[in-house]
């Protein structure tokens, strides 16, 4: 009885089996350098957008601070920041009553603003717009004021029937009559800050995609 052994080809295949590992291996190497080279430049532009977005939180909380409480409308709401940025306003008259006036039920004391100039999408009607350099492109930046809670930041005695915010005559303030009626009854309020929500949005001006939002919660 004569056993016969045949191992051609053997060879090939373990060759065809290391060349199949190898090839994984570098594969996933290869893999694994892409996404960490596509996830440092989303990261990259990210950042770009983030920075744009916060500059622009900066802004638009010294547009409140200019303007706290203004009845002024127009071109002066941006004065200080018109020369270098190029600031575009939206609704004047809108932003005039956020500025000084709550909301009110149903919106009744923005009576100037819309639907548009009210929902928190700061890039849908903003209050105001403005650019700022980034690489490779431009950010445009987006702000607007959706919500203002009325305060008594001057601390005095106010009682009118509605608005006028820190100069008194508004709601945010205490009536001037005491227990005896009489001017020593007059109690001074304590401070309170008026609050505004402002959204703020930056997007690549090139590649909307490129965004980064705010949302900012100021008190003066």
């Amino acid at each position: 009885m004569r056993i016969v052994k045949n191992e051609r080809g053997i060879a090939l295949v373990l060759v065809m089996i290391l060349a199949l590992i190898g090839l994984a291996i570098v594969s996933s190497l290869m893999y694994m350098m892409t996404t960490g080279t596509r996830s440092s430049g989303a990261e990259k532009f990210y950042r770009t957008a983030d920075e744009a977005a916060f500059g622009g939180a900066r802004i638009a909380t010294d547009l409140v601070l200019n303007n706290f409480d203004s009845a002024v409308a127009g071109a002066s709401l941006i004065a200080p920041f018109a020369g270098q940025l190029g600031t575009a306003l939206g609704n004047n008259a809108c932003l005039t009553q956020k500025l000084s006036l709550p909301p009110g039920t149903g919106f009744a004391n923005w009576t100037q603003c819309n639907a548009n100039s009210r929902n928190i999408d700061a890039a849908d009607n903003p209050d105001m717009t403005f650019q700022v350099a980034g690489v490779p492109n431009t950010y445009n930046v987006f702000t607007k004021v959706v919500d203002t809670i009325e305060g008594n930041t001057a601390g005095v005695a106010s009682g009118g029937p509605s608005g006028g915010g820190a100069t008194g005559g508004g709601s945010g303030g205490l009536s001037t009559g005491g227990v005896g009626g009489g001017g020593a009854s007059i109690v001074t309020p304590p401070r309170r800050s008026w609050i505004y929500r402002i959204e703020i949005q930056a997007q690549d001006s090139v590649n909307p995609q490129e965004r980064s939002r705010y949302t900012v919660l100021y008190a003066h």
